[in-house]
């Protein structure tokens, strides 16, 4: 019986296995395509405060035109998960966050920490 491995753009693929003929060449599926839609909701999803994660990618993504680069080289969507679960503030804080290194901090930091302020004071939310 053949053996099949996951579709190449579009078709399946057959792989005799040593001791097989020629009549025993049908198609057997063992794996489906499957569509899984990237949904924006469901990164927003996974973090203690949606709203503030989608301001923090408004200002990644105003500040990556600006400097004619790709939004994930300022901050990948991970880091923005972590600072609108964690909510730093301070420069120490703000280091403690995955993706977030003294260069970064240097050049992007004070601009997050204060979104992050700003929703804080919006949202009265307190530490």
């Amino acid at each position: 019986m053949p053996c099949c491995v996951p579709p190449c753009h579009g078709r399946t693929r057959l792989i005799r296995l040593p001791g097989q003929s020629q009549k025993t060449s049908a198609p057997v599926r063992k794996f489906q395509n499957r569509i899984i839609p990237r949904c924006k909701s469901k990164a927003a999803a996974e973090v203690k405060y949606p709203q503030l994660f989608e301001l923090l990618r408004q200002k990644r993504y105003q500040m990556a035109q600006e400097a004619h680069v790709p939004p994930y080289i300022i901050f990948s969507d991970k880091t923005l998960r972590e600072m609108s679960t964690y909510l730093p503030q301070t420069e120490k804080e703000m280091l403690s966050i995955n993706g977030v290194g003294t260069r970064k901090y240097e050049q992007y930091g004070e601009e997050f920490a204060d979104v992050i302020r700003e929703f804080m004071r919006d949202n009265q939310i307190s530490k």
